[in-house]
């Protein structure tokens, strides 16, 4: 962030994965400077937003985040601004404990 905002570089974090990810993730554009070029005073915060269907972006948040019209709201709440939905991680826990890993 920091790096950026020194050589005035718009930031544009990437994030696949839960909800939980991509409101952590969206804590960081949101507390960086806008660069300074743009005829409107800066250039828009850039997040790119899976719009895939994923129970785990979509399940296991109380509230999940929805982009409208292409932008979403930064959640502004305790934290990251997100609550977990603990009845659907716990309807969706893995007992046994395994994990399936695949190379991509």
């Amino acid at each position: 962030r920091q790096l950026a905002a020194a050589f005035n570089l718009r930031l544009s974090p990437h994030c696949w994965g839960t909800g939980v990810a991509q409101a952590a993730t969206l804590q960081l554009p949101s507390a960086t400077p806008r660069a300074p070029f743009g005829m409107a005073g800066g250039e828009p915060l850039i997040f790119e937003f899976d719009r895939g269907e994923s129970p785990l972006r979509e399940g296991v948040l109380t509230t999940p985040l929805t982009p409208e019209n292409g932008t979403v709201a930064i959640p502004d709440g305790p934290g990251i601004g997100v609550t977990v939905d603990e009845e659907w991680v716990r309807a969706h826990r893995l007992e046994d404990h395994s994990v399936l890993v695949r190379a991509h």
